[in-house]
């Protein structure tokens, strides 16, 4: 069965301030070309994963990641964007992972919208 799974992270990877709630870092918002070279994905023998960017969802910037899987029982896939991985071209984040205080955050907000989703 074919989905499709938008991730909105142009609000996706919110860091929220501890000590004030409306305080956020942005880490990546998704923007530009989103493709094999600019996020990590792949998935096993007999599932599959699609990523493109999609103007239709979006909570903030002109744009989200749009994947579009089909995933087989007992099947596996991934998606990521971010530093270390095996895509250099990944590593897009609004900030670099060494430069984040990340004590002064205490959680991390993603924006997701199924394909049922209203």
């Amino acid at each position: 069965m074919k989905r499709v799974f938008l991730l909105l992270v142009s609000v996706a990877f919110v860091l929220i301030g501890c000590s004030k709630p409306s305080k956020e870092l942005m880490i990546d918002s998704f923007e530009g070309v989103l493709n094999n070279k600019t996020v990590d994905f792949g998935s096993s023998k007999g599932s599959s994963i699609q990523v493109e960017a999609s103007t239709d969802k979006k909570v903030c910037g002109a744009q989200s990641m749009k994947l579009a899987y089909n995933l087989k029982p007992s099947g596996y896939m991934w998606a990521a964007r971010g530093f270390n991985l095996d895509v250099k071209g990944a590593a897009q984040w609004l900030a670099n992972p060494k430069d984040i205080k990340w004590n002064k955050y205490r959680a991390i907000s993603v924006y997701v919208y199924g394909a049922n989703s209203q």
